[in-house]
């Protein structure tokens, strides 16, 4: 057993039985209460993003309710940005955010208005990212609790695919525009990738600041399984992580993607549903697998684990293109998903308000791969719950400007 954000979280076998989750954070209804006491007591509304740290403090983006909270290895939940007040770009209720990171005058997280926070990701540094898709920015939130933009202006870029001078390509990254920031990872060198939703690009900031484009082409369609990443399209890039060799993994039009060397190729999987091998198509036409249907990517070191919506199902892809599906589900975990530590793995049912925690079997010389069912847990909610939850996703990820 290991304790993971107050909570025993078992070692699993890949044969067994059960469900195999454990519920870290959420009651199951929606709400907006419970800091300062056990995570699993707090209700969240629609939480959209999801961060770990070794340590097994998880970070979480609690959509509907305009924050960040984090929950500490004892499984105290707390509130560390936004004051639960909805932020928009045309209102700033909150005290102005300095654009230079560096200012020691910072505010306090808790003291500024988010408006719709969705992804976050966790930098070596303990520096966490926060992406307001109603802010059109990517906030930085430091160790100390001080908040700074790290991109964006707080006024939507322009067109799809546009990254001139317009949108600050190759200048401070503070001074330029983004559409909506979508997915969030940093690479070990503490290079923040940032997915636009808007315009199909994924953005680049490195530690000096500066922000260029490495990935798209505008396209708002999957066209070619590879190519060079700035002329290969990467449509709606709302899921992104980092393995430890800097290789960028993102979930593009529910296909999984990997950016490495300046080149995009496309992650197929093929075998049993149980286990197979996967494998990366650099070049070619449009790659249609079991592979488009994802909506959730992690990794740590060189894994790589993959929410597949339609099964439910958790697939790691392993060195050596080893292939195994760990866990199984009923249609209640819809993602993101996030992994730290002892690869512990973090699963959001944002339409049920909740977060779980699942300890992935360790692979087995000849394992046939069963892995774990969580058929039956029992998530409160009926069908229009779930329903709700997807038209709130898609109210905050394509909003009107």
């Amino acid at each position: 057993m290991m304790a993971v954000g107050g909570v025993q979280v078992p070692a699993v076998s890949a044969h067994a039985d059960g469900p195999g989750l454990t519920v870290v954070a959420g009651t199951g209804v929606a709400g907006s209460s419970g800091d300062g006491g056990p995570a699993t007591q707090a209700q969240l509304r629609n939480p959209l993003g999801i961060a770990a740290a070794s340590s097994g403090a998880v970070y979480l983006a609690d959509t509907g309710n305009h924050t960040v909270r984090m929950i500490s290895p004892e499984g105290v939940i707390s509130t560390i940005a936004g004051t639960g007040r909805q932020n928009s770009a045309a209102a700033n209720s909150g005290p102005v955010i300095p654009a230079d990171v560096t200012v020691p005058s910072g505010a306090k997280g808790t003291a500024f208005s988010l408006a719709a926070p969705t992804s976050i990701a966790l930098a070596p540094d303990g520096t966490l990212y926060i992406a307001d898709t109603g802010l059109f920015r990517v906030f930085a939130l430091a160790p100390d609790g001080h908040l700074s933009v790290l991109a964006g202006t707080g006024t939507p870029a322009g067109a799809a695919g546009e990254a001139g001078p317009a949108a600050g390509e190759g200048g401070p990254a503070a001074e330029a525009a983004l559409g909506q920031p979508g997915g969030l990872a940093v690479a070990p060198d503490g290079t923040v990738y940032i997915g636009d939703l808007d315009r199909h690009l994924i953005r680049a900031v490195a530690p000096n600041g500066t922000i260029t484009t490495v990935a798209g082409n505008g396209g708002s369609t999957l066209t070619a399984a590879g190519g060079p990443a700035t002329e290969t399209a990467v449509a709606d890039p709302d899921r992104l992580a980092v393995d430890s060799a800097g290789a960028v993994w993102l979930v593009a039009d529910q296909t999984l993607l990997r950016l490495a060397d300046g080149n995009l190729a496309t992650a197929t999987m093929s075998g049993s549903d149980a286990q197979g091998t996967w494998s990366l198509a650099e070049t070619g036409g449009a790659v249609q697998s079991s592979s488009n249907s994802l909506v959730g990517v992690a990794a740590s070191g060189q894994t790589v684990y993959a929410l597949d919506g339609r099964d439910q199902s958790v697939r790691r892809l392993r060195s050596g293109y080893h292939l195994d599906t760990i866990a199984t589900g009923n249609h209640s975990i819809t993602g993101p998903i996030a992994v730290a530590g002892a690869d512990v793995l973090y699963l959001i049912d944002n339409s049920n308000s909740r977060v779980y925690a699942l300890r992935p079997p360790a692979p087995a010389s000849g394992d046939t791969g069963n892995g774990i069912s969580w058929r039956s847990l029992a998530v409160g909610g009926a069908a229009a719950v779930v329903v709700l939850g997807a038209v709130l996703l898609v109210a905050v990820r394509r909003r009107e400007r």
